[in-house]
């Protein structure tokens, strides 16, 4: 059971492989980096998010 649906999921992934297109995806970085965010943790800072792209639209539109 994933927790985010497919339709998020994958385009997510797409995004952040955007920001390190030679490399690994810094999907579990973005994420973690958010997470603290959200909690108001000492020096967190949102993630940088990608330009615009092909996963920037929803399924649902």
């Amino acid at each position: 059971m994933r927790r985010v649906a497919d339709d998020e999921w994958e385009p997510f992934l797409a995004a952040t492989k955007a920001m390190n297109p030679d490399g690994r995806s810094p999907r579990g970085k973005v994420l973690r980096e958010f997470v603290r965010w959200y909690m108001r943790r000492p020096g967190a800072k949102l993630p940088e998010r990608p330009p615009a792209g092909a996963w920037s639209t929803s399924a649902d539109a």
